[in-house]
């Protein structure tokens, strides 16, 4: 690798190696450097100087950043850029300078141009088993660089591989269970000489080896299964034929699909050239300053010029787009979270930890966008309303061959979708004696009224009206379901809580200097005193936790589900760079970026904090998110964790009493929800469901032997058919029914008589589709537990 004298520089070669021009940093850029470091070490939280980081980490997260996959620069050169320059970077940062930031940049431009170059002339010779007993890992961001040409020539090679093995299986569609058993399928056709018809073999053979191959039930059974009737002839054949069952090799692809594959990954990195190219240099001045802002904590940050327009032209026009959030990973366009009502979050087709891996349009082809800067991925998703978009998806429990495609219709974020929503279940004990109304409701966000889009109604409202209808229809207990609710409205959260609580504190704000503002409840005409759970997950975040944490504080509700929420307590403000321009620097100066960054953290009552704790769980329940990296405290640089004085230090808000009493009930209930989820079929089912993701995210590595790799995908399918076999057992067995309330579309006030009830018909269990997220072992948990409560209240015995 080179060594340039300076540690960076390359400008002698660049005409051999790099055929486009070096970016430079605008003169304009160098004061807003400098009010952007200001603004950190006046306004942050933390109170900390940018010269307190260390120069060697900045560059280190620098060279991440960029090179995120740790495969284009070389570990010697990175450490000997890092060596010459971090004596002297502090210094430059202090002056503004952003020379070496954009010398540091263009010397991974020319990587990679010499790469892609490297990798279009290897892929047409590249043989498809050239590394069979090796293996390959994508998620290289904690993995070292190479540390020279050999090394980097043999980690590129590997990927390409492993890429184009993907894409074959994508081509093939291996999952589909009709092409795991072709090859018993062809093989009934060469065997049995007696056969004379096609027919024959497609009705009788084929399903009978579809049966085989899943194993659900032994070979001995199948043959004397009346569904079948095989013919005698053919008995003979097929006990020969269930002894070659294990042992079939799985074939190779085709030459043609192999081609067709390697085109497509050719055309990638072609792709991924001509964006490079166009790179433009407010890019890599977000780049750099968002390097030093991550010190900070996870949501400081920089926006550009360009990249505030871009903001502000979202904000603008916030309700129109598919609705979603996103981050990036590993070079994946990667989704953090849906908005509720959007059209992603209808499709019920996507999911948070989903990749975004190409982009399409109606009759255009589509664009990879792996690797692609985040802006231009955005301006790609983003389009007019009424107009698709084909987004190719990487599932977040899959690897690259699960690719599918799903096709969405850029659309007004709905608000009417979006409101909360109720429904009124209806369990009965194990004798059907007696029925218990559990009432549920669902609040996707905390949203209040809206006058520029003409709405008057807030989530405040809304639930009050639902509630007066749960309560008129006999509701005997409450769920109230935050999971995936991401926050929204403090005010509303606030006023919200008044429904449950009828006084005291709610939440705590403390701001840099350690003064703190207590929230108080607002007091509600009829507050709520019915037995209640709160459902959340890792997903319930803000606002949401504010709500949660207060109501498990004043002993007023149960908290159920994830083992603890996500754990953000802390508030962030967006600063306009171009006030400090009109008033300081350059009066003439039209635009200019803009500034995150986080001012104050958010307490619990009793003084708690919110961040990187989250408020936990009474009853955890097993759970998928436990092992996904999505909450606070996975977060690289997040704010420690931290407690101040509780706001009853002058007077309690709650007493001793009713705190031993809580906790006593809080300890009965649990010990009974332990119990079921050690005996109850469902959570047996969750739990070999969570451990085999466990084992897809633990095991990084893909077989770079295609036969190998197809085996391991089909056996996966095996058991993911189990699994939805059981599921389905388990959801076809009663369990409640309910009626759904919904509130009028009306933009006004809500009237009861407007509310709207559909009772369920038949009366019986959600789907048992698991990909609809509909079987909820969660929901249906919370509700077995509000039925205890209600039990334990009315002084009878637990039922099952």
């Amino acid at each position: 690798p080179p060594t340039p004298s300076e540690g960076i520089s390359t400008e002698s070669k660049r005409s051999k190696r790099c055929p486009w021009s070096p970016l430079k940093p605008s003169p304009d850029m160098q004061a807003e450097v400098l009010i952007v470091k200001s603004c950190f070490e006046d306004m942050h939280y933390a109170k900390k100087l940018v010269s307190q980081l260390s120069a060697e980490e900045i560059l280190k997260a620098y060279f991440a950043n960029i090179d995120n996959s740790h495969m284009l620069f070389f570990a010697p050169e990175i450490q000997h850029i890092i060596q010459s320059l971090s004596p002297k970077l502090h210094s430059f940062l202090q002056k503004g300078d952003l020379t070496k930031a954009f010398e540091i940049f263009d010397l991974y431009r020319c990587h990679v141009w010499e790469r892609t170059e490297w990798i279009l002339n290897e892929i047409p010779a590249l043989e498809l088993q050239s590394l069979v007993g090796e293996k390959f890992n994508p998620y290289r961001k904690e993995l070292p660089w190479p540390q020279d040409v050999t090394e980097a020539d043999h980690l590129w090679k590997q990927r390409l591989l492993y890429e184009i093995q993907s894409e074959i299986l994508v081509l093939e569609n291996v999952r589909d269970i009709s092409v795991a058993v072709r090859p018993f399928y062809e093989i009934s056709f060469r065997c049995p000489t007696d056969v004379q018809s096609t027919e024959e073999c497609c009705v009788i053979v084929f399903p009978f080896l579809e049966e085989l191959y899943r194993k659900e039930k032994n070979f001995p059974y199948l043959l004397t299964d009346g569904s079948y009737s095989i013919p005698s002839r053919l008995l003979s054949w097929i006990c020969s034929l269930s002894f070659l069952s294990d042992g079939i090799q799985e074939e190779l692809p085709s030459q043609e699909n192999i081609a067709k594959a390697k085109e497509r990954i050719s055309k990638r990195y072609e792709s991924f050239q001509r964006f490079l190219a166009d790179i433009e240099s407010w890019f890599v001045q977000e780049l750099f300053l968002n390097s030093i802002a991550q010190f900070y904590d996870p949501y400081s940050g920089f926006l550009s010029k360009d990249s505030f327009e871009e903001f502000n032209v979202v904000l603008r026009n916030a309700l129109v787009g598919i609705g979603v959030y996103l981050y990036y990973d590993n070079g994946y366009c990667t989704i953090k979270e849906l908005t509720p009502g959007g059209p992603a979050a209808r499709s019920q087709q996507l999911h948070p930890g989903d990749r975004i891996v190409a982009v399409a349009d109606d009759e255009q082809e589509a664009v990879e966008i792996t690797n692609m800067p985040s802006y231009r991925s955005v301006r790609l998703i983003r389009g007019g309303k009424g107009t698709r978009v084909h987004l190719t998806i990487e599932p977040a429990e899959g690897d690259a061959a699960d690719r599918k495609i799903v096709t969405l219709i850029r659309d007004t974020v709905s608000i009417e979708n979006a409101r909360a929503s109720a429904k009124l279940f209806t369990l009965s004990d194990k004798e059907g004696t007696t029925s218990f109304r559990i009432g549920y409701i669902q609040l996707p966000s905390f949203y209040g009224p809206d006058e520029e889009h003409n709405v008057s109604y807030g989530c405040t409202s809304d639930v009050r009206c639902l509630l007066q209808e749960l309560m008129a229809k006999g509701m005997e207990g409450l769920i109230f379901d935050l999971r995936d609710n991401g926050g929204g409205l403090l005010e509303e959260a606030i006023t919200l809580a008044g429904l449950f609580i009828s006084s005291g504190p709610i939440v705590q704000v403390r701001d840099p200097e350690g003064g703190t503002k207590i929230y108080h409840s607002h007091p509600s005409t009829s507050t709520l005193d019915i037995p209640m759970a709160t459902l959340v997950s890792r997903q319930s975040a803000s606002a949401a936790e504010i709500l949660v944490g207060a109501l498990r504080e004043h002993c007023r509700s149960i908290i159920v589900g994830d083992k603890c929420t996500h754990g953000k307590g802390s508030v962030q403000v967006l600063i306009p760079l171009e006030h400090f321009f009109g008033s300081w620097l350059n009066s003439s100066r039209e635009s200019a970026g803009a500034a995150r960054i986080t001012v104050n953290k958010w307490y619990r009552p009793s003084g708690s904090s919110i961040q990187l704790r989250g408020v936990p769980s009474d009853i955890p329940l097993p759970s998928f998110d436990e092992w996904v990296p999505i909450g606070e405290s996975d977060l690289p640089h997040a704010l420690p964790w931290d407690a101040i004085v509780s706001s009853a230090s002058a007077k309690p808000f709650i007493s001793n009493e009713r705190k031993y009493a809580f906790a006593q009930l809080i300890q009965k209930l649990r010990q009974q929800s332990e119990l079921r989820q050690r005996t109850l079929p469902e959570f047996a089912v969750l739990n070999t469901r969570i451990c085999l993701f466990r084992q897809k995210i633990d095991n990084e590595e893909f077989s770079l032997d295609m036969r190998q790799r197809k085996k391991e995908r089909r056996e996966d399918f095996r058991l993911q058919w189990t699994i939805q076999e059981k599921i389905a057992a388990i959801s076809a067995q009663p369990f409640f029914s309910f009626t759904s309330i919904s509130l009028p579309s009306s933009k006004s006030s809500s009237q009861l008589d407007k509310l709207e009830s559909q009772d369920s018909s038949p009366p019986k269990d959600l789907k048992a589709d698991s990909s609809s997220r509909e079987y909820d072992t969660h929901l249906r948990e919370s509700l077995r537990v509000m039925r205890d409560w209600i039990c334990l209240q009315k002084g009878m015995a637990f039922t099952s």
